[in-house]
């Protein structure tokens, strides 16, 4: 499970950032220029509503890179 929501988590970041990303590449707001404030909500809300989760606002400023994104989504769904 852990590896098609990573996947899915990475297909949606490639999409609002309009490039492809690899199947362990991990991609951070520090690392990638396109990853601006308002792409940032755009990848999160995006994320929210393809698993059907929320993420309360500090949950959403704390999500930084593909992994934490990964993770935070595992969490919410095991809970």
């Amino acid at each position: 499970m852990t590896q098609n929501i990573g996947a899915e988590v990475r297909r949606i970041v490639g999409a609002v950032l309009k490039r492809q990303i690899e199947p362990n590449e991990d991609v951070t707001r520090e690392t990638d220029s396109a990853w601006d404030s308002l792409k940032h909500i755009e990848i999160l809300f995006a994320i929210e509503d393809r698993f059907a989760i929320r993420f309360s606002a500090p949950e959403l400023a704390a999500l930084a890179s593909t992994a934490d994104m990964t993770r935070a989504v595992e969490a919410k769904l095991a809970s």
